[in-house]
C-alpha cells in the first residue's frame, strides 16, 4: 500500500477523474474546452509533440497539486510527485479536465485557477506545457515554459500509478 499524498506546506491537493480520449486530434481537443487560446499559434504549433494515439477512451485518475505560493520552477512540482509515484501528464490530459470539469474553481471555492500539464515537449529549445487557465467563466488554452517561475494559482495535473 503507498503512503498517503500530503500536500505541499501552504499547498492543497484535488484529485479527480476524467475521460480522455487518445485518438481525438490536438486541434479538436483544444476547441472541445470551448476557449480561445491565448497563444494559439504556439499551442497549435505544438500538435506534432502530441499525436493522436490508437486505443479507446480511458479513465484517467488525476491528482492537482497547489503549492499555495509561487514556485521557481516545474521541477519542484515534478519532485514533490515523484515521493508518490505520480506520473506526468500530457496535454490532452488536462485539456480533458477543461472540457468536462468546467466549474472546478468553483468547486474548489477559488476565484480563478490555472492547470499545468507536466509533461514538457521542447519547442525553439525550451521545454514548454500546455496548460488551462479559468478566468470566471472563460477557459483559455496557452503553452508556457516548464522551467520558469510559476504563479501560485497554478495546480500541476499528475496521474496516479495503478494502486497509488
Amino acid at each position: 500500500m503507498q503512503e498517503a499524498l500530503i500536500a505541499p506546506d501552504g499547498g492543497r491537493i484535488h484529485t479527480l477523474s476524467v475521460s480522455v480520449n487518445p485518438m481525438r486530434p490536438w486541434n479538436e481537443a483544444i476547441d472541445g474546452i470551448g476557449s480561445h487560446a491565448m497563444n494559439e499559434t504556439e499551442i497549435r504549433n505544438v500538435s506534432d509533440s502530441y499525436p493522436p494515439q490508437s486505443g479507446s477512451i480511458l479513465e484517467c485518475n488525476v491528482v492537482l497539486v497547489n503549492f499555495g505560493k509561487a514556485i521557481p520552477t516545474g521541477k519542484e512540482a515534478l519532485a514533490w510527485a515523484s515521493q508518490y509515484n505520480l506520473c506526468s501528464t500530457k496535454p490532452q490530459v488536462v485539456f480533458a479536465i477543461g472540457e468536462h470539469k468546467q466549474c472546478l474553481p468553483t468547486e474548489l471555492e477559488l476565484p480563478d485557477m490555472a492547470i499545468a500539464s507536466t509533461e514538457p515537449s521542447l519547442v525553439d529549445g525550451q521545454n514548454r506545457v500546455c496548460s488551462i487557465w479559468y478566468l470566471g467563466s472563460e477557459r483559455n488554452v496557452f503553452d508556457i515554459e516548464f522551467d520558469g517561475v510559476w504563479n501560485s494559482n497554478v495546480w500541476f495535473a499528475f496521474e496516479k500509478e495503478d494502486g497509488v
